[in-house]
Protein backbone atom coordinates (compact mmCIF):
# COMPACT_ATOMS: atom_id res chain seq x y z
CA UNK A 1 0.00 0.00 0.00
CA UNK A 2 1.12 3.56 -0.69
CA UNK A 3 2.26 5.16 2.54
CA UNK A 4 2.33 8.95 2.89
CA UNK A 5 2.92 11.36 5.77
CA UNK A 6 5.65 9.48 7.60
CA UNK A 7 6.69 10.81 11.01
CA UNK A 8 10.07 9.99 12.53
CA UNK A 9 9.77 9.85 16.32
CA UNK A 10 12.89 10.27 18.45
CA UNK A 11 12.67 9.95 22.25
CA UNK A 12 15.62 11.71 23.90
CA UNK A 13 16.93 12.04 27.41
CA UNK A 14 20.19 13.89 28.19
CA UNK A 15 21.59 13.51 24.68
CA UNK A 16 23.43 16.85 24.42
CA UNK A 17 26.57 14.99 23.39
CA UNK A 18 25.00 13.35 20.34
CA UNK A 19 21.66 14.88 19.33
CA UNK A 20 23.04 17.83 17.33
CA UNK A 21 25.12 15.60 15.08
CA UNK A 22 22.26 13.12 14.85
CA UNK A 23 19.94 15.83 13.53
CA UNK A 24 22.45 16.92 10.88
CA UNK A 25 23.06 13.33 9.76
CA UNK A 26 19.32 12.62 9.70
CA UNK A 27 18.38 15.61 7.58
CA UNK A 28 21.24 14.92 5.21
CA UNK A 29 19.45 11.65 4.41
CA UNK A 30 15.81 12.79 4.43
CA UNK A 31 16.00 16.30 2.97
CA UNK A 32 14.71 15.11 -0.41
CA UNK A 33 12.25 12.50 0.85
CA UNK A 34 8.81 14.07 0.49
CA UNK A 35 7.11 11.28 2.45
CA UNK A 36 8.78 12.45 5.66
CA UNK A 37 6.36 15.03 7.05
CA UNK A 38 7.88 15.66 10.48
CA UNK A 39 10.68 14.62 12.79
CA UNK A 40 9.22 14.57 16.29
CA UNK A 41 11.64 14.80 19.19
CA UNK A 42 10.15 13.87 22.55
CA UNK A 43 12.35 15.40 25.22
CA UNK A 44 11.87 13.15 28.25
CA UNK A 45 12.66 15.70 30.96
CA UNK A 46 16.32 16.16 30.07
CA UNK A 47 18.33 18.23 32.55
CA UNK A 48 21.16 19.07 30.17
CA UNK A 49 21.24 21.10 26.92
CA UNK A 50 19.28 18.57 24.83
CA UNK A 51 16.18 20.75 24.54
CA UNK A 52 18.15 23.87 23.63
CA UNK A 53 20.09 22.04 20.92
CA UNK A 54 16.88 20.71 19.35
CA UNK A 55 15.30 24.17 19.42
CA UNK A 56 18.37 25.69 17.76
CA UNK A 57 18.26 23.05 15.02
CA UNK A 58 14.51 23.65 14.60
CA UNK A 59 15.38 27.10 13.27
CA UNK A 60 17.31 25.39 10.47
CA UNK A 61 15.08 22.38 9.81
CA UNK A 62 11.42 23.32 9.71
CA UNK A 63 10.21 19.70 9.85
CA UNK A 64 11.37 19.38 13.47
CA UNK A 65 8.65 19.22 16.11
CA UNK A 66 9.55 19.24 19.83
CA UNK A 67 7.35 17.65 22.48
CA UNK A 68 8.77 18.67 25.84
CA UNK A 69 7.91 16.53 28.87
CA UNK A 70 8.36 18.31 32.18
CA UNK A 71 9.84 15.31 33.98
CA UNK A 72 11.71 12.15 33.08
CA UNK A 73 9.11 9.42 32.66
CA UNK A 74 10.92 6.76 30.63
CA UNK A 75 11.47 5.81 27.01
CA UNK A 76 8.18 3.92 26.75
CA UNK A 77 6.22 6.97 27.88
CA UNK A 78 8.10 9.25 25.48
CA UNK A 79 7.44 6.89 22.57
CA UNK A 80 3.75 6.74 23.45
CA UNK A 81 3.57 10.55 23.44
CA UNK A 82 5.15 10.59 20.00
CA UNK A 83 2.73 7.97 18.70
CA UNK A 84 -0.24 9.89 20.12
CA UNK A 85 0.93 13.03 18.34
CA UNK A 86 1.39 11.15 15.06
CA UNK A 87 -2.10 9.64 15.25
CA UNK A 88 -3.63 13.03 16.01
CA UNK A 89 -1.90 14.50 12.95
CA UNK A 90 -2.95 11.73 10.56
CA UNK A 91 0.43 10.08 10.06
CA UNK A 92 0.43 7.22 7.56
CA UNK A 93 3.38 5.58 9.31
CA UNK A 94 5.97 6.28 11.97
CA UNK A 95 9.61 5.32 12.39
CA UNK A 96 11.04 5.16 15.90
CA UNK A 97 14.75 6.00 16.22
CA UNK A 98 17.17 6.66 19.07
CA UNK A 99 18.78 10.10 19.16
CA UNK A 100 22.20 9.01 20.39
CA UNK A 101 23.49 8.22 16.86
CA UNK A 102 23.24 4.49 17.50
CA UNK A 103 20.71 4.20 14.64
CA UNK A 104 22.07 5.28 11.28
CA UNK A 105 19.74 7.42 9.11
CA UNK A 106 21.07 5.68 5.99
CA UNK A 107 18.42 2.99 6.59
CA UNK A 108 15.42 5.34 6.41
CA UNK A 109 14.81 4.66 2.71
CA UNK A 110 14.90 0.91 3.36
CA UNK A 111 12.31 1.25 6.12
CA UNK A 112 10.09 3.30 3.80
CA UNK A 113 10.26 0.57 1.18
CA UNK A 114 9.64 -2.23 3.68
CA UNK A 115 6.65 -0.53 5.35
CA UNK A 116 4.85 -0.52 1.99
CA UNK A 117 4.73 -4.32 2.26
CA UNK A 118 4.67 -5.06 6.00
CA UNK A 119 2.61 -3.18 8.62
CA UNK A 120 5.50 -3.50 11.08
CA UNK A 121 9.21 -3.46 10.33
CA UNK A 122 11.63 -4.31 13.13
CA UNK A 123 15.25 -3.33 12.77
CA UNK A 124 17.80 -5.87 13.93
CA UNK A 125 21.51 -5.59 14.63
CA UNK A 126 24.37 -7.98 14.14
CA UNK A 127 25.85 -7.81 17.64
CA UNK A 128 29.53 -8.15 16.86
CA UNK A 129 32.59 -8.15 19.10
CA UNK A 130 32.44 -4.39 19.72
CA UNK A 131 28.94 -4.62 21.22
CA UNK A 132 28.81 -4.53 25.05
CA UNK A 133 28.68 -8.10 26.40
CA UNK A 134 25.72 -7.32 28.66
CA UNK A 135 23.68 -6.27 25.63
CA UNK A 136 24.51 -9.41 23.68
CA UNK A 137 23.73 -11.83 26.50
CA UNK A 138 20.60 -9.95 27.55
CA UNK A 139 19.35 -9.86 23.99
CA UNK A 140 19.77 -13.61 23.51
CA UNK A 141 18.04 -14.50 26.79
CA UNK A 142 15.18 -12.05 26.23
CA UNK A 143 14.73 -13.31 22.67
CA UNK A 144 14.42 -16.92 23.76
CA UNK A 145 11.89 -16.11 26.49
CA UNK A 146 9.77 -13.90 24.23
CA UNK A 147 9.86 -16.52 21.48
CA UNK A 148 8.64 -19.25 23.83
CA UNK A 149 5.94 -17.27 25.62
CA UNK A 150 4.59 -15.21 22.73
CA UNK A 151 5.29 -17.35 19.67
CA UNK A 152 7.38 -14.80 17.80
CA UNK A 153 10.81 -15.38 16.30
CA UNK A 154 12.86 -12.20 16.32
CA UNK A 155 16.54 -11.71 15.56
CA UNK A 156 16.96 -8.75 17.92
CA UNK A 157 14.33 -8.27 20.60
CA UNK A 158 15.75 -5.01 21.98
CA UNK A 159 16.39 -2.91 18.87
CA UNK A 160 14.48 0.38 18.96
CA UNK A 161 14.68 1.13 15.22
CA UNK A 162 11.06 0.25 14.35
CA UNK A 163 8.49 1.30 11.76
CA UNK A 164 4.72 1.05 12.22
CA UNK A 165 2.04 1.65 9.62
CA UNK A 166 -1.15 3.49 10.56
CA UNK A 167 -3.33 0.40 10.19
CA UNK A 168 -1.66 -1.15 13.25
CA UNK A 169 -1.35 1.96 15.43
CA UNK A 170 -4.25 0.90 17.62
CA UNK A 171 -3.13 -2.73 17.81
CA UNK A 172 0.33 -2.05 19.23
CA UNK A 173 -0.14 -1.04 22.87
CA UNK A 174 2.44 -1.17 25.61
CA UNK A 175 2.56 -0.51 29.35
CA UNK A 176 6.36 -0.39 29.70
CA UNK A 177 7.59 3.00 30.80
CA UNK A 178 11.27 2.31 30.29
CA UNK A 179 13.58 0.18 28.16
CA UNK A 180 11.23 -2.81 28.12
CA UNK A 181 9.05 -1.18 25.48
CA UNK A 182 10.72 -2.88 22.48
CA UNK A 183 10.44 -6.33 24.03
CA UNK A 184 6.80 -5.70 24.95
CA UNK A 185 6.00 -4.57 21.41
CA UNK A 186 7.37 -7.87 20.11
CA UNK A 187 5.29 -9.74 22.68
CA UNK A 188 2.13 -7.95 21.53
CA UNK A 189 2.90 -8.65 17.86
CA UNK A 190 3.45 -12.33 18.63
CA UNK A 191 0.30 -12.78 20.69
CA UNK A 192 -1.88 -10.93 18.17
CA UNK A 193 -0.23 -12.71 15.23
CA UNK A 194 0.44 -9.44 13.41
CA UNK A 195 2.53 -9.74 10.25
CA UNK A 196 5.98 -8.16 10.39
CA UNK A 197 9.32 -8.10 8.63
CA UNK A 198 12.87 -7.43 9.80
CA UNK A 199 15.55 -5.17 8.40
CA UNK A 200 19.26 -5.40 9.12
CA UNK A 201 20.60 -2.08 10.45
CA UNK A 202 24.11 -0.97 11.27
CA UNK A 203 24.79 0.05 14.85
CA UNK A 204 27.59 2.03 16.46
CA UNK A 205 28.05 2.09 20.24
CA UNK A 206 29.36 5.51 21.17
CA UNK A 207 28.68 4.96 24.87
CA UNK A 208 28.90 1.39 26.21
CA UNK A 209 27.42 2.49 29.53
CA UNK A 210 24.10 3.40 27.94
CA UNK A 211 21.27 1.05 27.08
CA UNK A 212 19.77 -1.97 28.80
CA UNK A 213 21.44 -2.78 32.14
CA UNK A 214 20.94 -5.80 34.39
CA UNK A 215 18.42 -3.72 36.35
CA UNK A 216 16.44 -3.05 33.17
CA UNK A 217 16.67 -6.71 32.14
CA UNK A 218 15.26 -7.78 35.52
CA UNK A 219 12.34 -5.39 35.16
CA UNK A 220 11.60 -6.81 31.72
CA UNK A 221 11.63 -10.34 33.15
CA UNK A 222 9.29 -9.37 36.00
CA UNK A 223 6.81 -7.82 33.59
CA UNK A 224 6.56 -10.86 31.33
CA UNK A 225 3.53 -12.37 33.14
CA UNK A 226 1.66 -9.05 32.83
CA UNK A 227 2.39 -8.84 29.12
CA UNK A 228 1.25 -12.42 28.67
CA UNK A 229 -2.09 -11.74 30.35
CA UNK A 230 -2.75 -8.39 28.66
CA UNK A 231 -1.59 -9.05 25.13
Amino acid sequence: MAVKRVFIIVPVYNEEKYVGRFIKDLFKEISKIKKISQVVFVNDGSNDQTKDIILSQKKIYSKIKLIDLSKNSGKGVAMKQGLRYAKKNKAGAIIFMDGDRQHSPIHIKEFLQAIEVSPIVFGYRMLLSDAPKIRKSGNVIAGLIIRYLFNIKRRDILCGFIALRADVFNKINWTSKGYGVEAEMSAVVGRKKIAFSELLVSTIYFDVKKGVTMKHALKIFLHLPLWYLKS
